[in-house]
């Protein structure tokens, strides 16, 4: 990341990009809140370099949401979540893989006593998309059945 930054400059997306990767191994290592902390400055960078509704910023703000999930802060996590479900749909579509993880995520926060969470034939038509969007046997696909929230990965950037 230092080598990004110091080439790029700190408010470069590839050196946010870097930065969410990073948040992916911290994440793994079980360190949530470095994790967090990460992904919030990755957002912040870009939201201001390439705007609330780019592919990437959607990305990073739906690891973010799950790092406050998996931190036990559920009400920003849902608000997050839908959010990002809201504005993937009208970027990337009502099909695209980010809005439809953002969507079974977004159901599986919500407490069915206190929220309006979706009902099971409308998780089910989600799980459904996204095994034709993907397939069936896709590690989202495959993760998203089993009730468990993936992280948005990223791919090595080209530098």
């Amino acid at each position: 990341m230092n080598t990004c930054s110091e080439l790029l400059g700190t408010s470069h997306p590839y050196t946010a990009g870097t930065m969410a990767n990073l948040a992916m191994a911290y994440r793994l290592k079980n360190s949530l809140s470095q994790a967090r902390e990460l992904n919030e400055e990755s957002r912040a960078v870009l939201i201001n370099s390439l705007g609330e509704n780019h592919p990437w910023t959607l990305g990073v703000t739906y690891n973010l949401a799950i790092d406050l999930r998996m931190g036990d802060l559920p009400q920003e996590s849902s608000a997050l979540l839908e959010d990002t479900a809201e504005r993937a749909g009208l970027t990337l579509g009502e099909r695209h893989p980010m809005t439809l993880l953002s969507q079974l995520a977004s159901s599986l926060e919500r407490d069915p006593l206190h929220g309006k969470a979706h009902p099971r034939s409308a998780r089910d038509e989600i799980l459904s998309m996204l095994a034709q969007t993907l397939g069936a046997q896709h590690r989202l696909t495959l993760t998203a059945h089993a009730g468990r929230c993936s992280v948005w990965t990223f791919d090595p950037l080209p530098i």
